[in-house]
């Protein structure tokens, strides 16, 4: 699909100059409406787009760390290097919890990160680390609330986490939301409609869910959101008690002030 036309006469009329020789439109434009027409090609130079991350998680083996260690370096230079980068974590394996190597990668569209996966550098780097990989894995972590829209729309696989662990990370990060909202920002709205002060703490409470609390808690605890059936059982009870602690502890907190 071309740029669009807008023919203004009587009205407006769209051609896409794919499908429209752009001088034979104005001319019979022109006989119709008995006039001049001037034209306005307007050309969107800039598309919208959102930051798109995945996780990757990989097993070395024990006796080549000192070789993935420097193909390290290497896969991240040619990462930097690439359009949309915008930036790289790198998690190391915790003893007794998780024995993969983890590595966030984020770009400013999905577009930039299914090039970057498929470009030939990227190809020809993770034939190199074969040798020294045992298991090499990719999740996307979702945006917002869209776990939930995708397990709504009945769609189930290895990508998405299992429901009742983002259940217990949203109250994780919205139970200190709502607590802080009805210490500094309900008081603030005491003379207002209950119904208007509702809406505004939740505006506020949901924002702050989805573009600071939800990436955090989602990053931090990546290890144990996997919902494929290579996660130890152990991993799982650990993470969950990790969840619960910090709901006690957050609890005990806010009952003493």
């Amino acid at each position: 699909m071309g740029p669009t036309i807008s023919v203004r006469g009587c009205g407006t009329v769209k051609y896409f100059l794919k499908k429209a020789d752009l001088r034979s439109v104005l001319s019979a434009c022109e006989e119709e409406f008995g006039a001049k027409i001037q034209q306005q090609v307007i050309v969107n130079t800039k598309q919208m787009t959102v930051p798109a991350t995945i996780v990757v998680f990989e097993r070395v083996k024990p006796d080549r760390i000192r070789g993935y260690k420097k193909w390290l370096g290497k896969i991240g230079e040619a990462a930097e290097s690439h359009p949309g980068f915008l930036g790289r974590e790198l998690l190391k394996p915790i003893k007794g919890l998780q024995d993969d190597w983890v590595i966030i990668i984020r770009f400013d569209s999905e577009e930039n990160l299914n090039l970057w996966l498929s470009s030939p550098i990227h190809k020809v780097l993770m034939e190199e680390a074969e040798s020294f990989l045992e298991r090499v894995q990719y999740k996307k972590i979702g945006r917002g609330f869209e776990d939930w829209l995708a397990h709504a729309r009945g769609i189930k696989n290895s990508a998405l986490p299992p429901q009742w662990k983002m259940a217990m990370l949203i109250i994780l990060a919205l139970y200190p939301i709502i607590m802080l909202i009805s210490i500094w920002i309900l008081p603030l709205m005491e003379n207002w409609k209950s119904a208007m002060s509702l809406f505004v703490s939740s505006l506020i409470s949901v924002s702050v869910l989805t573009w600071v609390a939800m990436p955090i808690v989602t990053r931090v605890f990546s290890f144990w959101l996997s919902g494929g059936e290579e996660v130890k059982t152990k991993t799982t009870i650990i993470g969950a008690s990790i969840v619960v602690l910090l709901y006690l502890m957050a609890i005990l907190l806010f009952a003493s002030l």
